[in-house]
């Protein structure tokens, strides 16, 4: 699979949009929108605090960009960055995302703490670590309990989409008519104009996600 990865280090708009159609044309068959949130806060604190930018401003300067250009149908979209529950994952495919990558959640899950030393080697928790002692003693997670929680989202995701009113996650793939602009209810968000990222092309007939097995080149 060739990927591509627009991280939380390409802040610039256009940048973003740039490579994105640029990396579709050249036979790219997955970009990862990386978000700045997330992560077990192993980071610089510089980084935690001052990089980065949301993963929901990426995916729709994405979505709007492969919708233009027209290639859309071409490439998949997958985010990740902070996902935590079935909401999450409605707003990410809502915003034109098709994939969903899961990280600190499960961790979590398997039982990290959260104690900012993952690149030490010495996880007190067992889990990020190679020491064998360190794993034995401390580590008590279980494929069950990931099997739950995945369980935990799918079964949101679905009462969601029903109340919705959809079938499927991928009928509201790139469809932000299901998102509702609330910023005028509260003084202090009346000034943000959120227009550019809810906006929807009602009228292009082009698809909204990726419909081909693999974006095969053409002139080889």
């Amino acid at each position: 699979i060739r990927d591509f990865c627009l991280s939380r280090g390409l802040g610039d708009v256009y940048k973003r949009q740039t490579i994105a159609a640029g990396v579709t044309k050249a036979y790219a068959d997955l970009i990862t929108i990386s978000g700045y949130d997330g992560g077990t806060g192993a980071s610089p604190l510089t980084s935690v605090k001052y990089a980065g930018a949301p993963w929901e401003m990426g995916i729709v300067e994405t979505q709007q960009t492969l919708m233009l250009n027209k290639l859309r149908h071409k490439v998949r979209i997958q985010t990740d960055g902070g996902l935590k529950t079935g909401l999450d994952v409605i707003k990410a495919a809502i915003f034109g995302a098709e994939s969903y990558g899961f990280g600190t959640s499960v961790m979590v899950a398997l039982g990290c703490k959260y104690l900012r030393i993952c690149h030490l080697n010495n996880c007190a928790t067992g889990v990020a670590t190679q020491n064998k002692i360190l794993r034995m003693k401390h580590f008590s997670g279980s494929p069950e309990r990931v099997i739950n929680y995945f369980t935990f989202i799918a079964n949101e995701v679905q009462e969601i989409l029903s109340n919705l009113g959809v079938t499927s996650l991928e009928s509201i793939i790139g469809q932000t008519q299901y998102l509702k602009d609330i910023t005028q209810l509260d003084p202090a968000t009346k000034n943000i104009d959120l227009a550019p990222i809810i906006y929807s092309d009602n009228k292009s007939t082009a698809p909204h996600f990726c419909n081909t097995l693999s974006n095969d080149p053409w002139d080889r």
